[in-house]
């Protein structure tokens, strides 16, 4: 309630530019690979490029483990053949009272996906999920949070999870969510009615 970091946040904390900078540094140590024929073990090196990018733009917890490659009733990536990529979440934490969430991605990270795929695809893999345990099988969300810890304390120095990034992210736009909670404070309900009552520009 005091918005204020704990030891352990202190002692984790990072930005958005270092894991945008981390995510670089992955890809131009990973270049070679994608010359290469690829192998399963590559192919999970090469994710964690993906996935730290991803969370600089959509820190979406643990079930980024769980994204399927095709419509399901759990986590999935619709990727259409022209224009942005969107992710459709309908199994997370809370989503018995959230209901269903559709996120849009950027250009840049679709274009990464594509990418990531397009290598994916001559790795025999065996089953329909985005990421890849280093065994050949999916992630689960525990897995996920243990090997994304891993990466980040392999790259930083400090064992990041999900739960910091979101938090950091969160903090680098405290003023545009404080500035909308305001707002919808003056109008007297909710942030989600008030960008209801917002228009587009003709």
């Amino acid at each position: 309630a005091k918005h204020k970091k704990s030891d352990t946040e202190k002692e984790k904390w990072t930005s958005i530019k270092e894991l945008k900078k981390a995510a670089t540094d992955l890809k131009r140590r990973f270049r070679h690979i994608l010359e290469q024929k690829p192998t399963l073990s590559n192919l999970y090196k090469l994710q964690w490029w993906l996935v730290i990018k991803m969370f600089t733009q959509v820190p979406t917890r643990n079930d980024t483990g769980t994204i399927e490659l095709s419509k399901s009733k759990g986590n999935w990536l619709e990727r259409p053949k022209r224009g942005n990529f969107i992710l459709h979440f309908n199994q997370y934490k809370n989503s018995n009272k959230m209901g269903p969430k559709i996120i849009k991605l950027s250009r840049s990270i679709s274009m990464a996906i594509r990418r990531f795929l397009k290598y994916r695809d001559g790795v025999e893999v065996k089953h329909n999920f985005l990421l890849t345990g280093l065994n050949g099988k999916p992630m689960s969300r525990s897995g996920f949070g243990k090997a994304l810890r891993n990466q980040t304390f392999a790259l930083l120095g400090k064992k990041i999870g999900s739960r910091i990034i979101r938090v950091v992210v969160a903090t680098e736009n405290r003023k545009l969510l404080e500035k909308a909670a305001e707002l919808s404070n003056k109008m007297l309900h909710s942030t989600k009615q008030t960008i209801q009552y917002t228009r587009k520009d003709d």
